[in-house]
């Protein structure tokens, strides 16, 4: 959030200012409250008067809609460390860069058409309702990690098998579902 934290701040406690992030939801799914976690680095919480450098959503976070040929933009949260003042007096400026990572839980929704058939290995001779050797397209909702290039392949009387690849589309990593609950750092084994 602009002017949060400001440019400059003067030291030995006399400035209280706010450490503040906007969060927009650019995608489709709706992020559940208490589901995104922001951790701030590059400072210590004891020197800045920060009660914790890591901060939980309270709220969801809308995702973006499609009604008719208009799209809905997702919704913003504001997620604020608190108030914050540097303690020590110093004899000089220094600079400092405080960087803010957040994690924050999503889901994937993806639709493709696949063919059924009573026995997909028979050859009909018949025009058929459809193909079980075409190529399936798939619909994703805008989302960092998406479905791409499904297949299908008949198995067996009353069996096929679908086949399908998950990309990241996004920026960022991806972790295991249970890899943050209070603090968005580290947790390396789980990406």
């Amino acid at each position: 959030v602009t002017d949060e934290p400001p440019d400059k701040v003067a030291d030995d406690g006399q400035e209280t200012f706010r450490i503040t992030l906007n969060l927009k939801n650019k995608g489709e799914f709706t992020i559940p409250k208490e589901k995104v976690i922001a951790t701030l680095s590059g400072i210590s919480k004891d020197a800045f008067s920060l009660s914790n450098l890591d901060v939980v959503s309270k709220g969801s976070i809308d995702g973006m809609q499609k009604e008719d040929s208009k799209q809905i933009e997702g919704a913003e949260e504001e997620i604020s460390f608190g108030n914050a003042k540097y303690k020590s007096d110093l004899k000089a400026d220094f600079p400092t860069t405080i960087q803010a990572d957040v994690c924050y839980y999503y889901e994937t929704d993806a639709l493709a058409s696949v063919c059924l058939k009573k026995d997909p290995l028979k050859k009909e001779k018949e025009e058929q309702a459809c193909d079980i050797t075409t190529v399936l397209t798939i619909e994703n909702s805008g989302a960092p990690v998406q479905v791409t290039n499904v297949n299908q392949k008949g198995m067996g009387e009353n069996e096929i098998r679908v086949m399908f690849d998950i990309e990241k589309k996004g920026s960022g990593n991806i972790y295991e579902n249970d890899a943050f609950s209070t603090t968005c750092s580290g947790q390396d084994d789980k990406k």
